[in-house]
């Protein structure tokens, strides 16, 4: 008895010892999107410091577009404030954005019923604030046009 006692215990040994090699596919995408995002960010940034560096010589083009770009960081850091684990009120929290915004939810709502865990749940909500963010400044602050015909 003692002997298959004690070849149990040490077979339950050797087999809980075995470990698996853990796989890096969420992690690395995890990485890349976080990558995307603030590189997304970045360049959103830099647009607005190259317009502000076009109009610093005319004070009430460059009044209008401080202001409105103040609207728009002051979103972002609500964003960084907000509580992700309460799915709804962030949904909200995004409609309410894109209202302030003037600008329409149709593509945005295309994720709303995917069951997320938070810290991807957190990852898509900085996504879509940062594409009402992007429209906001094409629109309104930058006054992007579709077909800009230049006069020679």
């Amino acid at each position: 008895m003692k002997k298959y006692f004690t070849i149990l215990l040490v077979s339950v040994i050797i087999f809980s010892c075995e470990t698996k090699e853990e796989d890096d596919s969420y992690k690395y995408l995890y990485g890349k999107l976080e990558e995307s995002i603030i590189r997304d960010e970045n360049t959103l940034n830099s647009i607005y410091y190259k317009y502000c560096y076009d109009i610093k010589n005319d004070s009430l083009e460059r009044k209008r577009y401080d202001s409105l770009y103040k609207i728009s960081v002051s979103i972002d850091e609500k964003l960084k404030n907000l509580d992700f684990s309460n799915h709804e009120k962030a949904l909200k929290f995004r409609d309410s954005v894109a209202k302030v915004f003037g600008i329409p939810l149709k593509f945005l709502k295309d994720d709303d019923n995917k069951n997320l865990n938070d810290s991807v749940f957190k990852k898509m909500m900085r996504i879509n604030i940062l594409r009402l963010r992007e429209t906001y400044h094409g629109i309104r602050i930058h006054r992007f046009t579709a077909m800009k015909v230049e006069d020679k």
